[in-house]
C-alpha cells in the first residue's frame, strides 16, 4: 500500500480549485485529451515514485501525467511530462522532435489557470559560496533546462535539447522529499548495531 503523506494531502487538498492541469484528476483529463493509455513498464524513470502513471496522446504529442491519491480518496495530476510524438510522418511532414519556442509558449498557456509564469533568473542560492555559484553557472548556462515558476509555486522545466517539459506542483516535490527521508529512515534502521 502507498503511504499517504498528510503534509502533501492537505496542500493539494488546498490547491485543488486554482489549477488547470495539474490537479485535475483521471476523469477530467481524459475528457481534455481522450482516453488515458497504461505507459510502457519499460520506462526508465518514474514521474513520481508510488504514483499511478497515465500517458494521453493528443495531436502529436505524448503527456504522460503521475497521480498521486489526496484526502478525498480521489487521485490528482501532480506531475506532467510534455514530449513531442516522433515518427516517419512527423518526419516527412518537416517536424521536429525538439520543443520550439512557440510550443512551449502554447503548453505554459494551457497550464496557466488563474496563475502567471514567470521564467526563474538565478539558481538557488546557499550558505557554501562556491555551490552556489556552480548552481548560479549551470542554471544561466542552460544547463538543466530553461525553468519558470507559477506563482502558486508550480513549476515547468523545459529540458536540455528541448526534449521535453516536466511541470509539477509544489506538491510532487513535497511527496518525493518525503519518499526521501522515508527509505532513508528506513536504510538507517537496518543498520547492524556493530
Amino acid at each position: 500500500m502507498r503511504p499517504i503523506l498528510p503534509t502533501l494531502l492537505i496542500s493539494l487538498a488546498l490547491n485543488l480549485t486554482c489549477h488547470a492541469r495539474l490537479g485535475e484528476t483521471l476523469e477530467q483529463a481524459e475528457v481534455r485529451y481522450g482516453l488515458a493509455k497504461k505507459p510502457a513498464s519499460t520506462l526508465a524513470t518514474l514521474l513520481v515514485e508510488g504514483a499511478k502513471e497515465f500517458t494521453f496522446e493528443m495531436q502529436g504529442w505524448r503527456i504522460r501525467c503521475g497521480l498521486l491519491r489526496a484526502t478525498d480518496g480521489r487521485d490528482y495530476i501532480v506531475r506532467e511530462e510534455y514530449t513531442k510524438i516522433w515518427n516517419s510522418d512527423v518526419m516527412k511532414a518537416g517536424g521536429s522532435p525538439s520543443i520550439k519556442d512557440f510550443e512551449t509558449e502554447a503548453v505554459l498557456k494551457g497550464e496557466t489557470s488563474t496563475g502567471t509564469w514567470k521564467q526563474k533568473a538565478l539558481a538557488k542560492s546557499g550558505e557554501n559560496g562556491l555551490a552556489t555559484l556552480s548552481n548560479q553557472l549551470v542554471h544561466s548556462m542552460g544547463i538543466l533546462g530553461t525553468v519558470w515558476v507559477r506563482n502558486d509555486g508550480a513549476e515547468a522545466r523545459l529540458t536540455l535539447g528541448k526534449a521535453s517539459i516536466l511541470l509539477e506542483l509544489p506538491q510532487a516535490v513535497k511527496y518525493d522529499a518525503e519518499m526521501k527521508a522515508i527509505k532513508e529512515a528506513r536504510a538507517r534502521s537496518n543498520v547492524p548495531k556493530f
